[in-house]
Order: C-alpha cells, then structure tokens, then sequence
C-alpha cells in the first residue's frame, strides 16, 4: 500500500472496520475468520498515512474521521469481548457438565481436538 495522506487513510481505516463489524454481527465462522485479516489491513491503512490533513475540512475533517474510527475501534472490541465472555461461558458449563469439576472447584476444561490443554 502507497502512503495516503492522513484523512483519506483514516477514512479507509474505517470503511474496514464497518466491514469487521458487520462480520462480527453476522457472526458466521467463515466471515469471523476473514475479520483477523480486515483488522491487520486497517492497521496497514494507518501505517500508510503520511503528512497532515488531506481534502476538505482540513484539520477538521481529519479529527472527524479520527473520531469515527475510534468508535468504530471500540465498537468491535465490545463485541469481540462479549463473544470472547460468551464463549469462555459456554466452554466452562461444558466442561462442567462433560467433565465435572477440578478439585478446585473449577469446571473442567473442553477437550477438543482444536486445541492443546497443558495441566503444570
């Protein structure tokens, strides 16, 4: 990606994360996959920008897109938490119900062929 000036890679930034966040509200596993890479193209956009406030409205124009994606940003973190809780959620009453508890008190970890548990 060429350097863009710095409203313009701004605004780009943002049109990806509006894209992120539709696929996080789709919530499909093949759109949730494709939001990882949305993300780190955004990040490029911004390592892209170069030199100040582009096309109209200045510093004006370059604030409020800043602003927009800011919101944009912590838009997709609440929801990437709230999956991440849920999740976490669900995997502990599995592991409960599939596993029973340690000697702790905590629910047992899902064992599932995606991922590796490691007990020190």
């Amino acid at each position: 990606m060429g350097a863009t000036g710095l409203t313009g890679g701004l605004r780009a930034a943002t049109v990806r994360m509006d894209r992120v966040l539709d696929g996080l509200k789709a919530a499909s596993p093949e759109v949730l996959d494709g939001c990882a890479g949305l993300i780190e193209l955004a990040c490029q956009e911004l390592a892209g920008v170069s030199g100040g406030p582009d096309g109209a409205g200045g510093e004006a124009g370059a604030l409020a897109a800043a602003l927009q994606l800011r919101t944009r940003v912590r838009q997709a973190r609440r929801l990437l938490d709230n999956v991440y809780r849920f999740h976490s959620r669900w995997a502990e009453m599995v592991g409960a119900r599939t596993g029973g508890y340690l000697p702790g008190g905590q629910a047992a970890p899902v064992l599932s062929a995606n991922r590796l548990f490691l007990r020190g």
